[in-house]
Formats: structure tokens, sequence, C-alpha cells
């Protein structure tokens, strides 16, 4: 996993962070490498989030599938819109739309 992809996005309207403002959840289980590497991802570019720990049966696991119809995690919220896991994640920053996602445009 590289946290600073090539030709991604990886600035904050400020430049260092702390600028955006989208409300992110992180649905998380633990151990998950995956989880591990969105939130690290997220934490560089500067990005606030609420992380919500899952696991299969809990309110939170139902919450997860019922907004995100998601079956793994993590699974990522932007402003209420489910973008999906890690992969997608960078997708979204190597195309340069997750910035415009997290400003909120």
């Amino acid at each position: 996993m590289v946290l600073g992809r090539k030709g991604g996005h990886s600035r904050s309207p400020e430049g260092k962070g702390g600028g955006w403002t989208a409300k992110v959840i992180v649905y998380s289980t633990n151990p998950c490498g995956y989880c591990v590497m969105a939130k690290q991802f997220l934490k560089k570019k500067g990005v606030t989030f609420e992380e919500k720990m899952v696991f299969g049966g809990t309110p939170e696991w139902d919450e997860m599938r019922g907004l995100t119809k998601g079956k793994t995690a993590p699974q990522i919220l932007i402003d209420g819109r489910a973008i999906g896991g890690l992969p997608d994640l960078l997708r979204l920053e190597d195309s340069g739309e997750l910035d415009s996602l997290l400003s909120g445009v």
C-alpha cells in the first residue's frame, strides 16, 4: 500500500490537512489490514473521521449494512454517501474526486 500515491491529490485545501468540511465515517473491524491502511491514508491526508467498530450481528454491523450494502470492512461514508472500501477510496483519490467530496463540493 502506497499512501502518497503518484498522481494522486494528497493535499487538503490548506496543504497541510484539516481544511475538509465533509463528515467521514469509517466502519472498521479488528484485525483488518485494509481498515488500518484506509485510516492511515485518511489521517495522512488530514481528514478527521469517526470510526465505528463493527462485528457481525452487532447494531453497528446492521447500521453499516443498511447504509452501505457492504459486507466487508472497511466501509467509508463521506457526507452520507457510501463510497466503498479501501480500493474505492484510492480510486477516488487517483481520479481527483476525493478532494471534491471531502470539501463538500
